[in-house]
């Protein structure tokens, strides 16, 4: 299909709409969600952009909101294990970094599960008014986990290495099972959605 636009031609896309599920041809489907995921990037970005910077240009402390929460965490639970509130024994790594990684890996996932139910009542209005792809709020959505991660796991590479712990080369698929965690919260976050 042609259109005519200020003496310039171009192709229109066309999509054929059948009761045939996509499903009954996955290589067909895997390639048209690649392809979707491909063309909703400029707008998933300019969605990431716009809540990072609204969620963290009006707090008094600004970015560090993302490093305060496992810190605080951490301190708390030091404190009441100093104080034998709370006892769990004996751990392979020290107990601060053994909390510290507990109470990150527990944010990333629950923060997995909010961002895209989150993002997705801030876009209802756009979706509303003109035809979005579906798949920049959840490609937004985890950019903001990945964002906050990073951040996070900054902190406790930090404490790590405050604590002298050992490194081991199974560090280096750290960063494969982060994303895997927040693909497992983005999915139980998209079924919660509607």
């Amino acid at each position: 299909t042609l259109k005519r636009t200020h003496g310039m031609e171009r192709d229109l896309e066309e999509r054929i709409y059948s009761p045939e599920s996509p499903l009954h041809h996955p290589l067909d489907f895997f390639r048209m969600a690649v392809q979707d995921i491909a063309n909703s990037r400029n707008l998933a970005w300019r969605l990431f952009w716009r809540d990072m910077h609204q969620r963290y240009r009006q707090s008094i402390f600004g970015i560090l909101w993302v490093l305060i929460p496992p810190i605080v965490t951490t301190a708390i639970f030091v404190f009441l294990n100093g104080k034998s509130i709370l006892n769990l024994g004996q751990t392979d790594i020290p107990y601060p970094v053994y909390v510290m990684l507990g109470t990150l890996l527990w944010q990333i996932f629950t923060e997995s599960v909010q961002t895209p139910m989150t993002l997705f009542d801030s876009c209802i209005p756009i979706m509303i008014k003109i035809n979005m792809p579906r798949e920049a709020p959840i490609l937004a959505a985890m950019g903001q986990v990945m964002f906050v991660a990073v951040l996070q796991l900054l902190i406790a590479l930090g404490a790590m290495l405050y604590f002298g712990i050992a490194w081991h080369w199974t560090v280096a698929l750290v960063p494969f099972m982060i994303l895997v965690l927040i693909l497992l919260g983005t999915t139980v976050g998209l079924i919660l959605v509607p």
